[in-house]
């Protein structure tokens, strides 16, 4: 039997291809799987409470006086369909726990695709009709071209006397210390200016007249004895007396 590219390997007609839904239409999914889980959730822990009810129920037709074991099959029998509707409520639910996670994983990867795809689609767009490498190695050339410019900028701005030599430079120096050395040497070989002696003042007379200053600097002996302070006070009034007086008379000759 031939194969065509409408059948699988089987020969079964292949299935459509899902149609892309929105992510409107995924979290609407999502809580509509919530809604499904917590109405079993609630029959699956009432089916649980009848369970052990009839199991207790069960145990009490058992237990009585004769035991009533028809009316205890019965229960039993009861209690097995109830264990078995709440056995495939459990695997209905794994499922559609499976379900609500499968589609919190795709809505969460597509999310992850359809933003790697913009940026990959970014970069493509920012890269098309460039070659990024080989713009790189031109602005690398052009900037070190630009550093060795500026180098040898900096080189002539520190050196605007154009690079002087050395030697040329000591020299130069050696001949300004030997003309310091030899104005030193003038200035210390001229003869020395006799020192200026004051002109007295016009209209004063000449002071030939004054006693000479006492060369001595000893100071008057003192007092050996302590009964004559009369004495001494008469002395004292007396050099005081003359002293004023020899005052009065310089006055006079200056006027």
């Amino acid at each position: 039997r031939q194969l065509t590219p409408t059948m699988n390997f089987f020969g079964r007609p292949k299935a459509a291809a899902p149609k892309r839904i929105s992510k409107d239409a995924v979290l609407d999914q999502i809580k509509t799987l919530d809604t499904e889980i917590g109405t079993y959730e609630k029959k699956e822990t009432h089916m649980n409470k009848q369970i052990q009810a009839i199991r207790r129920e069960i145990k009490a037709k058992m237990s009585a006086k004769p035991p009533q074991k028809e009316a205890a099959r019965r229960l039993l029998t009861k209690m097995k369909g109830l264990e078995k509707q709440l056995h495939v409520i459990s695997g209905y639910m794994t499922r559609l726990e499976q379900i609500k996670s499968g589609l919190d994983t795709a809505d969460m990867q597509a999310s992850m695709v359809s933003t790697l795809t913009k940026g990959a689609d970014t970069i493509a767009a920012t890269l098309k009709g460039r070659d990024l490498v080989e713009e790189m190695a031109d602005a690398s050339d052009k900037l070190e071209e630009g550093l060795d410019v500026l180098d040898e900028v900096g080189e002539i701005m520190a050196d605007p006397a154009g690079r002087l030599d050395a030697g040329e430079l000591d020299d130069e120096l050696a001949e300004i210390m030997n003309e310091d050395n030899e104005e030193l040497d003038e200035f210390e070989a001229a003869p020395a200016m006799p020192a200026a002696v004051p002109a007295p003042l016009p209209g004063l007379p000449e002071m030939s007249g004054l006693p000479a200053a006492p060369t001595s600097t000893a100071l008057p002996a003192a007092p050996t004895t302590r009964h004559a302070p009369a004495a001494a006070a008469a002395a004292a009034g007396s050099s005081a007396r003359a002293e004023e007086d020899e005052f009065a008379d310089i006055l006079g000759m200056m006027g």
